[in-house]
């Protein structure tokens, strides 16, 4: 019955380290859209068109 109950939190686990894992690698993808989205911000044809704007 020990043995049943440690695979049991053994497979608990393993399942809680793959959500942990996909949540890092959702959270790597929305830093990486942020830092492009960033980089299309300061790029100089964009800085023109805001500055156009302001006029």
């Amino acid at each position: 019955m020990l043995k049943q109950a440690k695979k049991g939190i053994e497979k608990m686990i393993d399942k809680e380290i793959q959500v942990a894992n996909a949540t890092i690698h959702y959270a790597a993808s929305l830093i990486e859209i942020l830092f492009q989205k960033e980089d299309v911000m300061n790029t100089p044809l964009h800085r023109k068109e805001e500055e156009n704007e302001n006029q």
